[in-house]
């Protein structure tokens, strides 16, 4: 229920996901023994990108191409491409740096749900998320206290003021709605888009107090903190395993 009281955890998701960067067009293409090389410039936004390629460009589906691997060329960020069976456009979607205290969770696919408790509601089916960065450890009360103030003095009002036992405990008692203000009020804090509105048109960031049954639209396309979806945050919890009650194995 989103009105329950718990503990938070966020995500920071950065449009949705792992920012879309798309690189400089690449500066050259080099044919050597049946292998075809594109390079970029070193001066492009990091140096983590993924190279992605598509069938056309009308109604382009960008995935990420499997058949690619990095090599070295001189000075420059580079890939080769080794299989070339059918004509596709490249691009290389840079990955931003990794924000401070969070941890970046890959795209991919993954089998969400299982069938070690028998609940009829998570029978396993296989889910594509795109990246995206969480918060390593919990939201602490330290950290909860410092954006609250931000935001109270901002127009921001909460149901719940968060309690804990220390203040570098996970901060508790705190609902739902708190939770995804607080999140508008750090991307606020951050210079960064909110992704809670109470208009489909996102328009009024949601900072008032939110009684239950108050609607609440998310704008994925916005560049700010938010909670992670069930699919993100089980992707994260498995930590790269499938199969297992738990991302160490299964006792």
């Amino acid at each position: 229920m989103k009105s329950k009281l718990h503990s938070l955890f966020i995500g920071l998701a950065l449009l949705a996901g792992v920012q879309s960067v798309v690189a400089q067009p690449a500066l050259g293409i080099v044919l050597t023994n049946n292998q075809v090389i594109l390079y970029w410039p070193t001066a492009i936004y990091g140096t983590n990108g993924v190279l992605q390629s598509a069938t056309n460009l009308v109604s382009p589906n960008w995935l990420s191409a499997t058949d690619a691997f990095p090599v070295n060329y001189g000075s420059q960020i580079a890939v080769s491409v080794t299989n070339a069976s059918s004509a596709r456009f490249f691009r290389l979607s840079l990955v931003p740096p990794t924000a401070d205290g969070m941890a970046l969770i890959p795209a991919g696919s993954f089998t969400m749900g299982d069938t070690l408790d028998g609940e009829s509601d998570a029978i396993p089916t296989n889910v594509y998320v795109s990246a995206f960065y969480m918060d390593v450890n919990l939201v602490s009360s330290n950290q909860w206290r410092t954006v609250y103030s931000y935001a109270t003095s901002h127009g921001y009002s909460f149901v719940h003021p968060g309690l804990a036992k220390a203040a570098n405990h996970p901060v508790q008692t705190v609902d739902w709605y708190d939770c995804v203000k607080w999140s508008n009020a750090r991307s606020a804090q951050a210079g960064l888009t909110p992704v809670y509105y109470t208009d489909a048109g996102f328009t009024q960031v949601f900072t008032a107090n939110g009684d239950p049954g108050t609607t609440v639209y998310a704008n994925w396309g916005a560049n700010g903190y938010r909670l992670p979806t069930e699919a993100e945050w089980e992707k994260a919890a498995r930590g790269g395993l499938s199969g297992q009650r738990f991302p160490w194995g299964n006792t």
